[in-house]
């Protein structure tokens, strides 16, 4: 009969045991997260996504990459969907490579629209506190909006490199007037009519 009680008992506390475990390592689990989420995200390391092989290399990531990279989203956030959805599109998504891509894929170019990327970025954007849940029409016009804005600084930029005017001078502008310098360093005017 003593045999019998302490045999319960010590099936008892065993059980015990094996619930306290299970709730240290509950609690565990509970303490990284909130650590975590104190933390600022890491920018994930294929970003910005630079060639259409990295587009693919993310379209093809996990589960982790993929809530690693909302999470990023979520946290560089802005203050309205507009400023939120080009700053993720900058963040993500390099302007030398938004030429290969339109929304819908027309052209010939890939479509942006139905890409892992994109997904990511809506869903970083929706959980932003600054400003309401956007629709997908209110999110969709606002990157289609971030895309053209993304090709126009790489325009911008590609007609920067191109140096020549012409004769090959550089145009240098000055507060006073437009002048031209030519290869030797000599200034000529070119327009001595408009004066500020």
């Amino acid at each position: 009969m003593l045999f019998n009680v302490y045999r319960r008992l010590y099936e008892r506390l065993h059980r015990i045991e094996a619930e306290l475990t299970r709730v240290n390592s509950t609690m565990e689990k509970i303490l990284r997260c909130v650590q975590d989420h104190h933390r600022a995200p890491q920018k994930p390391a294929i970003f910005p996504i630079r060639s259409l092989p990295d587009m693919d290399a993310f379209e093809g990531s996990n589960e982790d990459e993929y809530s690693n990279a909302v999470n990023y989203f979520r946290h560089i956030g802005g203050f309205n969907l507009r400023e939120a959805v080009n700053i993720c599109l900058k963040e993500s998504l390099k302007d030398a490579i938004a030429p290969s891509f339109t929304w819908w894929g027309r052209q010939e170019h890939r479509p942006l629209c139905n890409t892992r990327l994109i997904r990511a970025i809506y869903d970083g954007v929706c959980q932003n506190k600054n400003f309401e849940k956007p629709t997908r029409s209110e999110f969709q016009a606002q990157m289609r909006e971030a895309l053209r804005m993304s090709k126009e600084r790489h325009r911008s930029r590609s007609r920067k490199k191109t140096v020549p005017h012409g004769d090959g001078a550089r145009i240098q502008r000055t507060l006073r007037d437009d002048e031209r310098s030519n290869e030797s360093g000599d200034m000529e005017s070119i327009n001595d009519d408009e004066q500020f």
